[in-house]
């Protein structure tokens, strides 16, 4: 039995091609399917029953956003930079709850 050279390579180029790309495609997913009710509503002066939520559409929308820098943050091995912001990723985290 011969063996043969893996094509795996084990930095995992496609990592840096998926992860960013299915970011975006999340980005795409929320604004498109919040448009009409929220973001091109006016936002802030959409007619929602509540303050809390439009704190609760900034919170995840800032979610999003946080996300796609992270992920370029990793994607352009700038890890030190992702690490610090990690630390209010947390933050926004308990906000979220």
């Amino acid at each position: 039995m011969s063996t043969t050279a893996s094509t795996f390579k084990p930095h995992r180029s496609w990592d840096r091609i998926f992860f960013p790309f299915m970011a975006l495609l999340i980005l795409a997913t929320v604004l498109y399917g919040f448009a009409h009710t929220y973001f091109l509503a006016g936002m802030v002066l959409a007619p929602l029953p509540s303050l809390l939520v439009h704190l609760h559409g900034a919170a995840f929308t800032l979610w999003i956003l946080l996300l796609i820098v992270q992920i370029g943050f990793v994607t352009t091995h700038n890890v030190a930079i992702h690490r610090k912001l990690g630390v209010y990723g947390f933050l926004l985290a308990v906000v979220m709850v």
